[in-house]
């Protein structure tokens, strides 16, 4: 096994962590299995899910938008069948 570093946006290793003592696992398995799932949909051909902006008139996101997640951002933009894992 060889040892790396990487340097990842504090939020997501934040969210990480979380899901990690959660889930009663390691950093180390949330990553492995997150790199495992993307090189299979690179080598698959899949290609990302493309979004469009969450603007109203082109003046930023909607109040009702403002301090949501990410995942209720999407939600609230494409509806339940497209906002993918979280939506609700």
């Amino acid at each position: 096994m060889t040892k790396t570093t990487i340097n990842l946006p504090d939020a997501v290793l934040c969210e990480a962590k979380t899901v990690a003592q959660r889930e009663g696992t390691t950093l180390k398995e949330i990553f492995l299995a997150g790199l495992r799932s993307e090189l299979e949909r690179r080598r698959e051909g899949e290609k990302l899910v493309e979004y469009r902006p969450v603007t109203f008139s082109g003046n930023g996101l909607h109040e009702d938008a403002r301090g949501l997640d990410m995942h209720r951002i999407i939600h609230m933009a494409y509806g339940a069948d497209r906002g993918g894992e979280g939506s609700a």
